[in-house]
């Protein structure tokens, strides 16, 4: 019992409104340009805002800043891969 309902509710909050805005930032690009340019836009976004809350959150080890940033953006790219073949497979089943 570290934490009080309200401190997890209040948490639980602000990590989907925060889920919300950075999937609203990365998706943006596609509703003003072409599709095409909209979703390199939109990955080159989200590349960059994967590098920057990894270099944010390695405050406690800034000589590995660089390292954690690319880390982030690793796992995010092979989420994005993931979730592209996954799109592939439901297309071809529906």
């Amino acid at each position: 019992h570290v934490h009080t309902q309200k401190e997890i509710i209040n948490s639980a909050i602000v990590a989907f409104l925060s889920s919300f805005a950075s999937a609203g930032v990365v998706l943006l690009p596609t509703l003003f340009f072409s599709l095409k340019f909209g979703l390199w836009a939109g990955l080159s976004i989200g590349i960059l805002l994967l590098f920057g809350i990894g270099y944010f959150f390695s405050h406690e080890n800034k000589k590995r800043a660089i390292e954690i940033g690319l880390k982030y953006v690793g796992i995010g790219l092979v989420v994005a891969f993931v979730g592209f073949l996954i799109g592939l497979l439901v297309d071809r089943l529906v």
